[in-house]
């Protein structure tokens, strides 16, 4: 008898909203370090290294989400036996170590 049960080639929807919540934290980091490190930038009490963080964290903080997400899609189709959804947590904390250095650069 056929009592074996087909098995789907669909994606879990708890990998759908980890993609997609990964490619909305993208342009949410962007607009972060731009609003942030523009209000930073008018004290003029920044030092060189300070403000290359923030320049270099233009870039970077909204590039580490869309890494995430290719690594999970990766890692996803090559049924990696490293795929987890803990991968998340990168840009979260990277996210929350830029808002802390951000906020310790308040004058």
């Amino acid at each position: 008898p056929h009592n074996q049960t087909k098995k789907s080639s669909a994606p879990p929807i708890s990998f759908i909203l980890s993609v997609l919540f990964q490619l909305m934290l993208a342009p949410i980091s962007f607009l972060l370090v731009i609003f942030s490190a523009a209000g930073l930038a008018n004290s003029d009490t920044l030092t060189k290294l300070q403000s290359l963080v923030l320049d270099t964290s233009l870039l970077a903080l909204p590039a580490i989400p869309l890494l995430t997400a290719l690594i999970l899609a990766i890692l996803r189709a090559t049924q990696s036996k490293h795929y987890h959804l803990a991968w998340n947590l990168i840009s979260i904390v990277s996210i929350t170590i830029y808002v802390f250095y951000a906020l310790s650069l308040t004058p």
